[in-house]
């Protein structure tokens, strides 16, 4: 587990998407209606202009900075939606002749935490030959970023006090009221300059102290990679682990691209000012990364601003004297794709003492070996930089000498050096291959040679096929991966938390509808030598190809003819996975094609894009793929969603939405706008939950609306905004369900009518709605470990159903990996045109229909089995999931089947079932911390509790006697009878129970199934599956859920069991 102060700054990041505060100063700032965007000497008038690419959002009348190695845009000033927030800053930036285009997110300042730069004009100022953007702002609120939840989420979590001062915390303004905030000139002049020749454009950024006493406050940047990249931290190496990270000096960003991409970028500053004017030492710079969002804190240790314990004050180093001004001078630099480009400039610019470095990297028959990566480490250390073979096998670059602290800062001067080479492997080693020297003393020139070890390889010779036509598949391949990336928690070559592969799982690929790898157009790759399981596998409709293959040195596999039949017909459903992330959100790196080639591998019907705050239309990809024959005609629908994101009081989701091409974040809805917003020091207010459904109804059509994992703490927004969904705290508390523990006001929300009222009532509170239609229940990076699903999600909307908020319940993967691979679990739809069944066109599924039926409750939920069910009533007609029959006894019919890999033996039945709150650790209702709504509902805490089914059927006691498993697929049928005494809704259950003889986990169609990532398994081998299944620290079992079916007694409309306990709708 995450030691607790890292949680900590995890949430503190986390949150790349939060807003809310209070009224304003009057006229103390500028509004935002007057924010001008000139026309200069270097505006864009023209899209030919523009810089292209997957991330690419220059428009016309943005500024564009050229020389004869790169170009940049800087945005025009204006609100944006999404995570930057406001213009003025670099958004797009290329080398000249890129193929990749931009993949770059933005870059822009940090002030006193909660604050950025708002820039609100700019001009263009000759100096010399050159010129220069300046760039002027307004200190301003952050408006996509609202930390201050962090210390309540550390509490209610992990019971740790943080110190958070109010002297950071926008709910107030604290440049008005602190003495040493008071004198700080919230205008900040930024300019920006490209040098000719050169690769890196500098930004300086001036602050001033126009008071009479000094100015303390943190400064630094927020910096969003995003795209296609894998982000190192020079000394700290890729992906470091938070402890090392927050514990660490960050001198530098740099965001290496990914195979195949060629651009990179890197962050510098210059640490002069951060100089301890006692010792003339370097202060520690901390940094922390969440989500695809760095902070970076100049000069300031992350544990002192924020120290444990709620009474400590900050320790904050960076002031400004009376009348004193700063400039604070930054370097942004465009790479070639390798981290060794970029910190070969970064270096440059900043006059760091440095000695040359150049290489080879062969094979072990001497040939080049092109785009090999070797990682330059510390000695003892992690990595400080890594370079790319190019088409010779060469690579060579600047390393710091580590003679003064400054170079020392980058590089300690000693250095062991290792490569990496997918598909290589030195025998009796667990690297790629060997360089030698291994260990450098760069006082002088170096040179070094590495040799890859052993090969083998893999080809395709033909497509997969369902028997008849070809499929997109996906192959994961089984066992014990000999050369791993990873070295004490940090990644050595490349980022380790996008890229990284769980337990068991050596690598994941994607098969094309021509039989070629991903995207590369080749039919072929290379592979360790070993011994490794081969599974292929189309979603759960489908079965699965298992071959074990032995690997000698040298040795080509082929593999040929292989089918995946379609066992599970779903006639009249179709599947969607509603929440998927790509490239266009910032902690996720995979491209649309990349995303339309995984949807198609797991069989998803409907590609749903929810991007967060992006409007990402998957249509044009899809077309690309068609034509390029790596995905067949056909073969899919896209539609459009959007994550809305506020963090501070949790992620909503709508679809399907209309994609608006001119709109740089695809036409999303900006949630953190508010008309009470100016340009100034002042609170900022966001939309309430009601405000958001309200913008987002008004765009054409049937919309679903969304609540998205709702038991995710701190993004779920039942725990973050303290939901009472519970009926049984009346009584003894006089607390109805459907109020909230949370204060509006907290969350940059207007004030609850009531301010005596606590917990604070439904009405006029924005943290709570009743205009949802749906209710994400699980997500895919949770089903490895389903506690949370069965003792908190699942009875959070029972309790909902009970009091009349009649959601439709979902589960999706929230897959921002492919580690978590897509529709698992997914969603099945009554649909009208249904066309792996009915033969139709996926042109022809109504996007209105889908919609709607989905909001009228007709969807089946499957991590596996698919579930049909039919109930006839005593009026004699036939109902299914999502309507309502009539009388006091229903007959149900169950049938259940899934492919034999996802195993199930149990089918349960809810009716009106009452879950009872109980203490997390003894399990007891009403006692300890559930004894308390105002403990049990605490905002961030996930609340537990017991219940059990109405109905039961299990192969363990062979109540279950139908079921049956032939031909690889296993089913069940249930006949039952219900009979009621008042309104009733009932829900299906189907999941697969570890204490059952010929239990199967999900795992390794699910790659992650280790329970607790942390406890050792170095006794399992993977490869056995039958003994992964039953290991105590396995989990990933499959389960189904049915939508409730309505049991209207008397005929006048159905009504939950509690309505009349909610507070007034």
């Amino acid at each position: 587990m995450m030691k607790k102060y890292s949680f900590i700054f995890c949430a503190l990041l986390f949150l790349f998407s939060c807003t809310q505060g209070q009224e304003k100063r009057a006229g103390s700032g500028v509004s935002p209606d007057e924010v001008s965007t000139p026309n200069t000497s270097l505006s864009i008038t023209d899209e030919s202009e523009l810089i292209t690419g997957p991330l690419a959002i220059s428009r016309v009348g943005d500024v564009l900075l050229q020389n004869d190695k790169i170009k940049v845009v800087i945005q025009k000033p204006g609100k944006d939606t999404g995570l930057g927030s406001f213009g003025g800053s670099i958004i797009d930036a290329v080398p000249l002749g890129s193929k990749s285009g931009d993949h770059f997110g933005e870059i822009f300042p940090l002030v006193n935490v909660e604050w950025t730069v708002n820039y609100y004009k700019y001009k263009v100022i000759e100096d010399g030959d050159r010129k220069v953007l300046r760039a002027f702002g307004r200190i301003d609120v952050y408006d996509y970023l609202d930390i201050d939840f962090v210390a309540s989420a550390a509490d209610a979590l992990v019971g740790q006090k943080l110190g958070y001062a109010h002297r950071f915390d926008d709910r107030s303004d604290p440049f008005d009221i602190y003495d040493d905030l008071k004198g700080l000139d919230t205008e900040v002049v930024t300019d920006y300059i490209l040098p000719a020749g050169k690769k890196y454009v500098i930004m300086k950024t001036t602050y001033k102290n126009n008071g009479k006493q000094a100015v303390k406050l943190p400064l630094g940047e927020f910096v969003n990679g995003s795209g296609s990249l894998s982000e190192l931290i020079p000394g700290l190496g890729y992906s470091p682990d938070l402890t090392a990270q927050i514990g660490g000096h960050t001198p530098a960003l740099i965001y290496s691209g990914m195979d195949g991409i060629d651009v990179s970028y890197g962050y510098f500053y210059d640490p002069a000012p951060f100089i301890d004017p006692k010792t003339k030492e370097m202060r520690s710079t901390a940094s922390l990364s969440y989500s695809g969002l760095t902070a970076v804190l100049f000069g300031e240790e992350f544990l002192k601003i924020f120290p444990l314990g709620s009474s400590t004050p900050p320790d904050i180093h960076f002031s400004l004297s009376a009348g004193e001004e700063k400039t604070l001078t930054r370097y942004f630099v465009v790479g070639d794709g390798s981290a060794g480009s970029v910190l070969d400039a970064g270096l440059e610019a900043l006059g760091v003492k440095t000695n040359p470095i150049q290489g080879k990297v062969v094979d072990a028959n001497g040939n080049a070996v092109e785009n090999a990566t070797v990682a330059i480490k510390n000695k003892g250390g992690a990595t400080v930089v890594t370079y790319r073979s190019d088409s010779n096998g060469s690579f060579s670059g600047l390393l710091p000498t580590g003679e003064d602290a400054l170079s020392k800062s980058f590089g300690k001067g000693q250095y062991t050096v290792e490569v990496y080479k997918e598909g290589f492997h030195l025998n009796g080693s667990s690297s790629s291959g060997e360089c030698t020297p291994s260990d450098l003393d760069l006082k002088l020139f170096a040179k070094v040679e590495c040799v890859l070890g052993e090969s083998s390889s893999i080809v395709f010779s033909n497509a997969i096929t369902d028997g008849r036509s070809p499929l997109v598949a996906r192959l994961t391949i089984v066992g014990e991966d000999p050369s791993p990336n990873v070295s004490n928690g940090k990644g050595v070559f490349y980022d380790n938390d996008l890229l990284s592969r769980p337990f068991g799982i050596v690598d994941i690929k994607y098969i094309t509808a021509k039989g070629t790898i991903a995207l590369s157009n080749e039919n072929s790759f290379q592979l360790e030598p070993g011994t490794y399981r081969f599974i292929f596998s189309h979603g759960p409709e489908y079965d699965i190809h298992d071959e074990q293959i032995t690997l000698a040195a040298g040795e080509t596999h082929e593999f040929s003819d292989i089918v995946l039949k379609r066992l599970i017909a779903t006639p009249n459903y179709i599947s969607s996975d509603f929440h998927v992330h790509g490239i266009h959100s910032p902690d996720s790196a995979f491209t649309e094609e990349r995303r339309v080639l995984s949807a198609a591998a797991e069989g998803l019907d409907i590609l749903q894009s929810s991007d967060h705050d992006y409007l990402t239309d998957y249509n044009r990809a899809y077309r690309a793929l068609i034509a390029s024959g790596e995905v067949a005609a056909n073969s899919m629908q896209t539609a459009v969603g959007d994550e809305i994101t506020p963090n501070q009081y949790g992620h909503l989701h709508a679809f399907p939405l209309e994609h608006h091409a001119e709109d740089v974040a695809g036409g999303a809805l900006d949630w953190s706008y508010s008309p009470r917003d100016e340009i100034s020091t002042s609170p900022d207010y966001a939309m309430t939950v009601d405000e958001i459904i309200e913008a987002v109804r008004k765009d054409p059509g049937e919309e679903v609306l969304q609540i998205n994992h709702i038991m995710d703490s701190p993004s779920g927004l039942l725990v973050a905004a303290g939901w009472v969904t519970s009926p049984f705290y009346r009584e003894s508390f006089s607390v109805d369900p459907l109020t909230t523990y949370a204060n509006p006001v907290e969350r940059r929300l207007p004030a609850v009518g009531v301010a005596s009222a606590y917990p604070f009532p439904f009405s006029g509170n924005g943290l709570i709605s009743n205009k949802f239609n749906a209710i994400e229940l699980e997500v895919g990076g949770n089903i490895n470990n389903l506690q949370s699903f069965y003792r908190s999600a699942l009875p959070s909307w029972f309790n909902l159903l009970n009091v009349g908020m009649l959601l439709t319940a979902t589960a999706d993967s929230d897959s921002h990996s492919e580690k978590n691979p897509l529709g698992l679990p997914r969603n099945y739809i009554l649909s009208s045109v249904d066309p792996k069944d009915d033969g139709k066109q996926y042109e022809n599924i109504d996007l209105e229909e889908y919609a709607f039926n989905i909001n009228e409750g007709r969807v089946i939920v499957s991590a596996g089995p698919y579930i049909s069910m039919k109930v006839m009533s005593e009026d004699g007609n036939e109902y299914h999931v999502g309507d309502t029959a009539k009388g006091k006894q229903v007959e149900i019919e169950i049938e259940v089947q899934s492919p034999s890999w996802a195993w199930f033996d149990t089918v349960e039945i809810y009716a009106n079932t009452e879950p009872v709150p109980v203490d997390d650790e003894t399990g007891t209702p009403f006692e300890g911390v559930a004894a308390d709504p105002a403990d049990f509902y605490q905002p961030y805490r996930v609340p537990q509790y017991s219940y059990r089914p109405t109905k039961s059927f299990r192969v363990i006691d062979q109540s279950l006697e139908s079921w049956k498993e032939a031909d690889g697929v296993i089913t069940a049928s249930v006949r039952t009878s219900l009979t009621v005494t008042e309104d009733t809704w009932f829900v299906v259950l189907v999941r697969g129970t570890k204490e059952t003889e010929g239990y199967r986990s999900l795992f390794p169609v699910l790659p992650q199934a280790l329970l607790d990532d942390e406890k050792s398994v170095n006794d399992l081998d993977p490869l056995d599956l039958e003994a992964v299944y039953q290991h105590e620290n396995v989990g990933a079992s499959a389960w189904a859920l049915t939508n409730p079916v309505y049991i209207d007694l008397e005929g006048d409309g159905f009504e939950a069991k509690y309505q009349h306990l909610r507070s007034p709708f």
